[in-house]
């Protein structure tokens, strides 16, 4: 039986205010946004960016021409790849959180307000550092079983907190082989935290042991297993409530 754990969040939560605050928050947020009190949490922030940093450590990469950020939602791993890379592409279903992302690299600014029952209206405003590439940057709209057929391969493809948001994670596994160059890597997160909300109970690849363990068989005739690291992070379920999750990083190299 799959593992399932209860989630308030529907597929289309993502997509409103409060979702996107959420999203904005975890990718761009700055320490006193992300955890307002308990200072010693401060080293959990900033998950996506902190995850794009510790995998260029790891990996071995004599070219660093393409990467893409699969499910890229509002763009903090794609600017961060960028640092590393002379292109990026962010591909995400999501045209609100492309337009977070697209306003970004436009803008260098953006922000999204709404109202939560039982608080006051909130503003979450994110900025750019100076120093992030904003040239050399794709964000493109599209579903992730139906990938644009231009698309090519690139040095290195992550899949951030991406699997458990999908319907059917096997068949975009099987993807992975026609994106990722010989030589190259594909970083791919997550915490196995599957809901019927976004993934059919039958379609569940079930604790994180078990999932990992079909990954290995879907990815090891074309990749070869090279590094693993745990990924803390923290997210806001409502200002007065925090929750930490642990999520895991693999690293695979194409043969």
């Amino acid at each position: 039986m799959a593992f399932q754990a209860t989630q308030r969040f529907s597929p289309t939560y993502y997509d409103s205010s409060p979702g996107l605050h959420w999203l904005l928050i975890e990718h761009y947020g700055m320490p006193d946004q992300i955890v307002p009190v308990q200072r010693e949490a401060l080293r959990l922030c900033g998950s996506t960016v902190l995850t794009v940093e510790e995998a260029m450590r790891q990996v071995d990469l004599p070219h660093r021409h393409r990467a893409l950020d699969l499910g890229c939602a509002v763009g903090a791993g794609v600017f961060k790849l960028r640092r590393y890379f002379d292109h990026v592409v962010g591909i995400d279903l999501s045209n609100s959180q492309l337009a977070q992302a697209r306003a970004l690299q436009r803008a260098r600014a953006t922000s999204v307000t709404w109202t939560e029952a039982g608080f006051e209206p909130r503003t979450c405003l994110v900025r750019l550092a100076d120093d992030v590439m904003t040239g050399g940057i794709e964000f493109r709209e599209a579903d992730i079983y139906a990938l644009p057929a231009d698309l090519g391969v690139f040095d290195l493809v992550i899949m951030n907190k991406v699997l458990e948001c999908l319907p059917d994670p096997e068949r975009c596994m099987g993807q992975m082989p026609g994106l990722v160059a010989p030589g190259g890597y594909f970083v791919h997160v997550s915490s196995y935290r599957w809901s019927p909300e976004f993934t059919p109970p039958e379609k569940q690849l079930g604790t994180p042991a078990r999932a990992q363990a079909q990954l290995d068989e879907l990815l090891s005739p074309h990749f070869t297993l090279e590094r693993r690291f745990k990924v803390p992070f923290m997210i806001e379920s409502d200002p007065t409530w925090f929750c930490y999750g642990v999520a895991e990083a693999l690293l695979w190299k194409r043969r």
